[in-house]
């Protein structure tokens, strides 16, 4: 059964949604488009144990960009993410996550979807863009793409960067940053569904995605380094996307490394009929912050875990606006699912 769901939770001017708890103004980046907008797809379909269906990943993702933009065609979707025109000089980075090569690697061939949508959008003169505009990039260097199945031969003749850090002198709280991330025009920050230990608040998804854009010792600052890398610098100016790749996934608490988890409990949540154990779902949004939180939501859902605002990790509190000891503080999306507009494109197996 294919279901689309739009639930807007309240009618009214999304720069005055304003969390109670919040105190300082939603102040988010120019290139969030849309805050507290977001697209969800389940499709029971996509895997079978860990054999991943790419043409209904692909599918996923589609409806994914028309769900979230309204566009009636793919590629209108794409190009309406970006805040203006791209042109011949547009640089495009996609942050992918290499640290735990396995099953919860965001899967290659949603990269791989991205990036044959981006090189649809047309731009000066009506040509698209080219391959030579597009970058995957992770500068944390445990492991090679080929490892997680990027494989060159594979894809467009875009380029892959095992990135290097630099002191560009712009980075957050003064830190060296990647290569490509300086070099980009705009950034897509592409996680996987996984846990961490309770330093980072028990959570390795988009906000954690960055420890492989930063100098690590300003991962090693823990939640706080968390707020200041996704909240002020390049990551906050040029994000543009965040999308979860919840194909698979690793319980809180316990990632990033490992295999792959049972998320029974969440997908009956959706899915009463289903026996699937993968969570089979992709996440889209402009806003991180709501994007984060939905990505805990499933979570926290598996585990019959409260996901209410009060429950969430202290560094998505801290950049949506809510004071907590001892971080910074900065508004930089909507956390409150009651103030969100989520789409839901659910195909469920009865």
């Amino acid at each position: 059964m294919y279901v689309f769901l739009r639930c807007i939770a309240l009618v009214i001017t999304i720069f005055l949604c304003i969390c109670a708890d919040t105190i300082v103004p939603l102040n988010p980046s120019p290139n969030n488009k849309w805050p507290g907008r977001v697209a969800l797809s389940y499709d029971y379909r996509v895997t079978q144990t860990i054999k991943v269906d790419t043409a209904i990943l692909h599918q996923m993702l589609d409806s994914c960009i028309t769900g979230l933009t309204d566009a009636k065609a793919v590629t209108k979707g794409w190009k309406s993410i970006f805040p203006g025109p791209l042109n011949s000089s547009s640089v495009i980075a996609i942050k992918t996550n290499l640290i735990n090569p396995g099953n919860n690697t965001p899967h290659y061939y949603l990269v791989l979807s991205i990036v044959n949508s981006l090189l649809s959008i047309p731009i000066d003169n009506k040509r698209t863009l080219s391959p030579d505009n597009i970058i995957i990039y992770d500068a944390n260097n445990l492991h090679a793409f080929t490892e997680a199945h990027y494989i060159k031969s594979q894809f467009p003749p875009i380029r892959f960067v095992k990135d290097t850090i630099i002191n560009y002198g712009d980075g957050a709280d003064g830190f060296a940053y990647a290569s490509s991330l300086n070099k980009c025009t705009y950034l897509i920050n592409v996680f996987s569904l996984s846990g961490h230990n309770q330093n980072y608040g028990g959570f390795f998804l988009g906000f954690k995605n960055h420890y492989g854009s930063y100098d690590p010792s300003l991962a090693a600052q823990n939640q706080q380094g968390l707020v200041m890398m996704n909240c002020t610098g390049p990551v906050f100016k040029k994000t543009v996307l965040s999308i979860c790749c919840g194909l698979f996934g690793i319980d809180e608490g316990k990632g990033p490394f490992g295999g792959i988890y049972d998320f029974s409990t969440y997908v009956k949540s959706i899915d009463p009929d289903s026996k699937g154990k993968n969570p089979n779902t992709l996440i889209m949004s402009t806003d991180p912050v709501s994007c984060e939180m939905q990505a805990i939501k499933i979570l926290r859902i598996n585990k019959n875990r409260s996901f209410a605002i009060d429950s969430l990790p202290d560094y998505l509190k801290a950049s949506a606006g809510i004071r907590r000891p001892n971080l910074p503080i900065y508004n930089i999306g909507i956390i409150d699912e009651k103030l969100m507009d989520i789409r839901k494109i659910i195909t469920t197996s009865f």
